[in-house]
């Protein structure tokens, strides 16, 4: 992604609409670092071309007032938060209880 191309453009919205000519904020420069002056929540910001699919996509080289109320674009990590199954979680529970059930039987079976 940060080679400057992409496969097809960005020009979709969050409803998977066209959205047409125009550009996107990113606060990104085509390296993927934060650009200096105009990142996100400043004044101006850095912005992309979404029809395009060379590396004008995230980074056109200049900038636009925030006051233009451009559609945002943001890229983040792969999220790799594990989540178990339920029915490991479920396995697990009853490899508890069995434990514990067999341990105080255990020990009810010495005291008498």
């Amino acid at each position: 992604m940060w080679s400057g191309n992409l496969q097809a453009p960005i020009n979709r919205t969050q409803y998977n609409g066209e959205q047409g000519e125009g550009w996107a904020a990113t606060g990104s420069l085509l390296t993927g670092d934060t650009q200096s002056t105009d990142y996100l929540g400043a004044s101006s910001v850095r912005f992309g071309r979404i029809n395009n699919t060379n590396s004008t996509w995230i980074d056109s080289g200049s900038n636009q007032s925030q006051s233009n109320h451009l559609p945002l674009y943001a890229l983040s990590p792969v999220f790799t938060t594990p989540v178990p199954e339920p029915a490991s979680v479920i396995t697990w529970t009853l490899l508890v209880t069995i434990g514990f059930v067999g341990l105080w039987r255990n020990g009810r079976c010495k005291a008498a």
